[in-house]
């Protein structure tokens, strides 16, 4: 069995996207103080193709849908969609993630809201989640610097603004560097995810010599073997570090946890990328997403941002209660007023 785990998985899944033709899609979540939600999905693509099956989040009938085509000064043709539904809460948005028969249906999402009443102000918190796709990976923290892992997270607009602005020098050896790393991280986390189940296939079977410790210790030698292309099969690799004679006799335990692994790729292999976009309600005070130059808050969404961790897209908002402001004035005029009616009939 060739090795299968994850180098050259970004150019995998571009490819795979490409030839499954998907379209470029913005997914915007304008969010109401009560919770409700109205979803709104733009896409465009190259090809007439917006197949419920082929498109990155749910949508069925029940939306809202336009159809538009631009043709561009060289007789090319794009078409568009725009799609939209409102949902009262987020559970209706989290049924319909559990249901979703599209492109991205393997993967795990959820999103939340919450509202908390603090009297002069009320705060909006609002989060989409993806579970993860390996069990045993490392977080890319641990492998990227903090200048690395804001490039890696940027948008593709502003990731090629850069590169072809005017400090794209420093910007394409920065590019340079996080795909050298990025590649560390991704051979790493699963080389850790194959000594993570197969340790648990292995369990109270296996000696000191391949116990989970001692493949702890060999994970780095492992990984510096594949990406060098010292070795090319995963057989030659495993075989190597296990020993010939333990890896005869674990082979089954081998070939299951490498067939468990692949299945949980699986996720990452045949995602398809979008972005998505919130509008909170009142003034936005915080988020981890990309504000672009024309305020929009964008999150990219790609494989690689939870392979190993769940990728949390998350902002919080504050509006002011004017009610309140008011009360606390009235409240206010009336507690001096009382005051100094009192002095004046003290006098």
């Amino acid at each position: 069995m060739k090795y299968k785990l994850l180098k050259n998985l970004a150019l995998v899944a571009l490819l795979f996207a490409v030839s499954c033709d998907e379209p470029q899609t913005l997914v915007t979540d304008i969010i109401h103080p009560d919770g409700s939600v109205l979803r709104r999905i733009e896409m465009r693509n190259k090809k007439n193709n917006f197949k419920p099956s082929a498109v990155q989040v749910p949508i069925d009938s029940t939306w809202t849908i336009k159809d538009s085509i631009a043709i561009g000064a060289k007789n090319d043709t794009t078409w568009f969609r725009t799609a939209e539904k409102s949902f009262k809460n987020v559970g209706e948005i989290n049924r319909e993630y559990q249901s979703e028969k599209g492109i991205n249906r393997k993967l795990s999402r959820n999103a939340a809201f919450t509202k908390k009443f603090r009297w002069f102000n009320t705060i909006y918190s609002f989060s989409e989640t993806i579970d993860k796709s390996l069990l045993y990976g490392y977080p890319p923290e641990k492998f990227l610097s903090k200048e690395e892992l804001e490039f890696f997270r940027l948008p593709e607009s502003e990731s090629s603004a850069r590169l072809s602005g005017p400090d794209s020098i420093k910007y394409k050896l920065l590019k340079d560097k996080t795909e050298k790393d990025s590649e560390k991280y991704f051979w790493t986390s699963g080389v850790s995810e194959w000594i993570g189940e197969f340790s648990q296939l292995t369990r109270g079977r296996a000696g000191e010599e391949i116990s989970e410790r001692r493949l702890k210790l060999l994970e780095g030698a492992i990984v510096d073997s594949i990406i060098n292309d010292k070795i090319k099969n995963d057989s030659l690799v495993i075989s190597r570090f296990l020993g010939e004679d333990n890896y005869r006799k674990f082979k089954t335990e081998h070939d299951t946890a490498m067939a468990i692994i692949e299945r949980r790729l699986d996720r990452y292999l045949s995602f398809s990328e979008y972005s998505v976009s919130f509008r909170m309600p009142g003034k936005l005070t915080s988020s981890n997403g990309f504000l672009l130059k024309d305020g929009q808050l964008v999150w990219p969404v790609r494989g690689e941002f939870f392979l190993a961790q769940p990728y949390v897209m998350e902002a919080e908002s504050r509006s002011t209660n004017i009610w309140a402001w008011i009360i606390s004035a009235l409240f206010l005029v009336f507690v001096l007023g009382g005051i100094i009616f009192k002095i004046k009939k003290a006098d």
